[in-house]
């Protein structure tokens, strides 16, 4: 091999190590990225489109999956078993609304491909049929024996049940595999903790009283008083958000929105927030409101119109947090609140609003000059080609009775436009991902959408006669005295 051959490869290992690297960590938005750097020096490369694809297929994008797959197969049209994946996911998009159908042909291909199956049952698990996911977990477990990973998402499947027997039998199951799982050995010892304290008993804090796959600690890394605290706030609180409190042990919120939040904490991620004041809109638990606080925001404050008693009486103390929270409706909002922000999130909130368009309108007030706000909404996939706002009431709601606004994608883009503000960057999950619900008149799915104030959207792209509409919407003008 020559030095430019030997150069050349080295340069595409690197991109293929980093990868790996991402996908043991579960980042595979970074494995992408570097899968994708690969193919840019070796293009032609079948296998680095198969793994893409599988990496893609992890994040719940099926069509893109499908696009990758159909790459590969088209480099070796004599791989009878990748032209049958490619033509599995070729028509992904027909089967948007039945994901967990194309996954399990898909697994008829590729049977042993631990990314479908973590999909499938993923998927399966946010529809609230445990039992399949957790009968996919199963099948993992016996014949993958030695990989952790798989005890730990049964667990937390079990978890997500309501069977907590089940739940400590797996992650002692998952300590016998490994003993020193720091993840196993803290979420058990929550869960033993939480019992008793379910039981109206305060629990033993010594190590002597925990099951024995846990006793001793060799590794002396378990914090008893710690996780004991965790586990009152688990037994006395329900969540809703998904929060780290140690590296291993999360609050038992309701992970079926993880696609849907992680469009939102990626795109707090693209901003730089350093020095900011960011204000949190429908905070919930919180889980925003602490990222931006991570994120070295000089401020935060969130308002929630149900406040949260687990962020107040719990988080908050826990995580030692500076954020600020506050029982209000975002309508009674104004600038003399709180002042004003540089940044705004708006997450999950615009399609319960029955007032949206007053509503955007009183969040612009509230962003400083050039602000940014962060808006992640339920969108109406439907008559892409015109501004559009699908507004059902009572049982017609394709979520529930409170979900009464779903914009089309270009509706949002238009009615910001009309207030003054650019939409800078947008993502919309794919219909095949979970969460996406189809009904009669199109499929809901969700958005994710950066806007930004621009001054040359308020001062004059939108005109009446000679004069700026916004001054015939909101103030006083002259327009019909100037027509005569």
């Amino acid at each position: 091999m020559t030095g430019k051959q030997r150069s050349f490869s080295d340069s595409v290992y690197k991109f293929i190590d980093a990868a790996n690297s991402s996908i043991a960590k579960g980042h595979l938005s970074e494995a992408r990225e570097s899968l994708i750097g690969a193919l840019v020096v070796v293009p032609d490369c079948h296998p680095l489109y198969l793994i893409l694809g599988t990496v893609v297929l992890g994040q719940g994008n099926l069509p893109e999956a499908g696009r990758f797959f159909t790459r590969a197969a088209g480099l070796v049209p004599k791989d009878t078993q990748l032209q049958l994946m490619a033509n599995v996911f070729r028509n992904s998009n027909d089967q948007a609304n039945n994901p967990e159908g194309l996954l399990f042909r898909a697994l008829e291909v590729y049977p042993d491909n631990l990314f479908i199956i973590k999909l499938l049952a993923t998927v399966l698990r946010d529809k609230g049929q445990f039992r399949r996911a957790l009968v996919l977990y199963a099948n993992v477990m016996e014949n993958n024996e030695s990989e952790i990973e798989w005890y730990l998402a049964a667990a937390q499947t079990y978890r997500r049940a309501g069977d907590m027997a089940n739940a400590r039998a797996v992650y002692e199951k998952a300590l016998k595999l490994d003993p020193n799982s720091q993840s196993a050995a803290e979420n058990l010892t929550v869960l033993h903790f939480a019992k008793s304290f379910e039981q109206g008993k305060q629990p033993e804090i010594d190590i002597s009283a925990l099951p024995d796959c846990i006793s001793p600690d060799p590794a002396g890394k378990l914090d008893l008083e710690q996780l004991a605290n965790i586990a009152a706030a688990f037994a006395k609180y329900s969540f809703y958000h998904v929060i780290s409190l140690t590296e291993h042990v999360s609050t038992p919120g309701k992970s079926d929105y993880f696609f849907i939040q992680q469009q939102v904490l990626d795109a707090m991620r693209s901003i730089d927030l350093k020095g900011k004041r960011v204000l949190d809109i429908g905070c919930r638990d919180g889980l925003f409101s602490f990222e931006a606080e991570r994120l070295q925001s000089a401020k935060v404050i969130g308002i929630d119109n149900d406040l949260s008693k687990p962020a107040v009486d719990f988080l908050i103390p826990y995580l030692k947090s500076q954020v600020q929270m506050h029982h209000m409706n975002l309508l009674d909002l104004t600038p003399d609140s709180f002042g004003l922000f540089d940044v705004v999130i708006l997450a999950g909130v615009l399609y319960h609003l029955r007032y949206p368009f007053h509503a955007l309108r009183l969040v612009k007030k509230v962003l400083a000059p050039g602000g940014t706000m962060i808006l992640e909404t339920a969108i109406w996939d439907s008559q892409d080609k015109l501004p559009m706002l699908y507004c059902p009431v009572g049982e017609e709601s394709p979520y529930e009775n409170s979900s009464v606004t779903f914009f089309n994608e270009k509706g949002i883009h238009d009615t910001l436009r009309s207030l003054g503000m650019v939409v800078e960057s947008a993502e919309l999950l794919p219909l095949s991902a979970p969460g996406a619900v189809p009904t009669e008149h199109g499929c809901i799915t969700r958005g994710c959408f950066v806007c930004r104030i621009s001054d040359e959207v308020q001062n004059g792209s939108l005109m009446l006669n000679k004069e700026c509409v916004t001054n015939y919407w909101d103030d006083l003008h002259q327009v019909h005295t100037e027509l005569g």
